[in-house]
């Protein structure tokens, strides 16, 4: 949907100089409409489709666009943020996380997922939140996410749009989340791992390819004992490829040389 075509100030108009800019930024965090038509749109998917969980990304905000916005900065001023636009996006993020929750009923309650930078960049609300880590460097701020007592997903191990060919694949299988150093009840509040798979280089053509089998890798990890016999499982992600193969499915290689019986 293209949120600009809208006749109501959903993202936020862009300045150059004291003069409007034809482009658009993030959503306007400032107008009240903003938040009474996420209201509307979160009530009717989650009747549509009640969950537990609900992404509302969070991931790589850029302020330029507030920034040169004159009425934007103002808001900025009146709420004390003076130029800290990370205060502006948590306002934001407290905000709309108030509109899920109040979109939840009686048959279901559906809790908000959010990319890590919104916690690195200072939200602290007493929310049923859950934290989803994507950043390489992921042991520290899981320590810190699961110590203020919001609930983490890791995917830092295994963005599989990172993976380059050769041995690469091994990173991916030997991850353990609960490898770190915590407390049972920050253990409690990792609610399982998510492979990644950036959607800038994927369309149709090559979505399975950069998926599989390579994606069995976090799947096994995940669910399987703790001890990690990679080249034993190099033998079985090469045998599921053939099987895929066989079956019609696309899927790279993975584990170097080899072939499929017919």
């Amino acid at each position: 949907m293209r949120w600009n075509l809208l006749n109501i100030p959903l993202l936020t108009r862009c300045f150059k100089g004291d003069e409007p800019d034809f482009a658009y930024g993030p959503m306007n965090p400032t107008e009240n409409i903003t938040y009474t038509f996420l209201s509307r749109i979160f009530n009717e998917v989650l009747t549509a489709f009640p969950d537990s969980m609900i992404h509302l990304g969070g991931s790589d905000v850029s302020y330029d666009c507030w920034k040169s916005n004159p009425f934007i900065r103002n808001f900025m001023n009146d709420n004390g943020y003076g130029d800290d636009y990370t205060k502006l996006e948590s306002y934001y993020f407290q905000r709309l996380m108030t509109t899920i929750l109040g979109a939840n009923s009686s048959e279901w309650t559906t809790s908000p997922i959010v990319w890590q930078d919104v916690f690195e960049n200072g939200f602290r609300e007493e929310t049923p939140v859950v934290i989803h880590l994507y950043k390489p460097d992921w042991a520290q701020i899981l320590d810190e996410v699961t110590k203020t007592g919001y609930r983490a997903i890791l995917s830092s191990c295994w963005d599989l749009s990172a993976v380059e060919p050769g041995d690469d694949w091994k990173k991916v299988y030997e991850c353990d989340l609960i490898s770190i150093e915590a407390t049972d009840e920050q253990l409690s509040l990792i609610i399982g791992g998510e492979a990644l798979l950036w959607g800038q280089y994927i369309d149709d053509a090559n979505l399975f390819t950069e998926t599989w089998p390579l994606a069995a890798a976090v799947a096994e990890r995940l669910w399987s004992q703790e001890q990690s016999e990679t080249d034993e499982f190099a033998q079985r992600l090469h045998q599921l490829r053939c099987q895929m193969l066989k079956r019609g499915w696309p899927a790279q290689v993975i584990t170097g040389p080899g072939f499929c019986y017919p």
